[in-house]
């Protein structure tokens, strides 16, 4: 009777072993399942994502690329199609196509010269803005800033008002009554009088002395920066 309560035990044991072994080997298999769906799943969205990049990138090479190389940087832009560059100058806004300088000036026209951007190109820069293009502005290395600041709206915007001031001054961040969004806005409410950089707020402000100037907690703009943008408005502050 002793030895068979003992085999008994032995038996009820190697079950419960043989069980928790199945239930382990389940277990590891539906994680595994899991982690194959979302690693599916991620592997998806970044294929979809480099699709749309390499879409856009393609429209903009083939649209703005003459004017905006190394040899040629129109406007301060030296390279349409590094995305380094098209995020450090804010040209374009990880989903926010509607304040993206890129789609702004193909939207009122005012590039490429002559138009040439079809409806369809115009989208799919719009939807890779919107929802391909990741926010990794933390990683975004400073770009060569070799081309020369010109006393022009397109190079200040793109060197000045883009990196130092859009933060404070456009979309919903309309800080101080300031919209610096598009060149109509800049030439508003005395933010830019042609003709007349000292009552120009946008000189005033990065002017001021003490600590009260613009950009707020930010570095001071270099004289030889503000210098220009003096030359840009008392030449007219055209929209060039």
């Amino acid at each position: 009777m002793e030895l068979s309560r003992i085999f008994t035990r032995r038996r009820k044991w190697l079950a419960g072993i043989v069980g928790a072994c199945l239930l382990l080997v389940v277990s590891f298999q539906n994680c595994s399942a899991v982690g194959s769906a979302s690693g599916s799943k991620s592997s998806k969205l970044s294929s979809e994502n480099d699709i749309l990049g390499a879409q856009a990138l393609e429209i903009l090479s083939a649209k703005c690329l003459t004017c905006h190389n190394p040899d040629k940087p129109e406007g301060g832009i030296s390279d349409i199609t590094d995305l380094n560059f098209l995020l450090y100058y804010r040209l374009v806004i990880p989903g926010q196509p509607e304040i993206s300088d890129v789609i702004r000036v193909i939207k009122d026209g005012s590039m490429p010269p002559g138009g040439g951007v079809s409806t369809n190109d115009l989208a799919a820069l719009n939807r890779w803005i919107l929802e391909g293009l990741i926010d990794d502005s933390g990683n975004v290395a400073i770009p060569d800033g070799s081309a020369t600041l010109e006393p022009r709206y397109s190079s200040i915007k793109t060197r000045i008002i883009n990196t130092k001031c859009l933060g404070c001054h456009s979309g919903a961040n309309i800080s101080g009554g300031v919209d610096l969004t598009t060149y109509a806005t800049t030439v508003a409410n005395n933010i830019a009088r042609a003709g007349n950089p000292n009552g120009s707020r946008l000189v005033t402000s990065m002017e001021r002395t003490g600590n009260d100037f613009m950009p707020r907690n930010g570095a001071r703009i270099p004289a030889s920066d503000i210098a220009i943008v003096r030359q840009w408005i008392q030449d007219g502050a055209q929209n060039n």
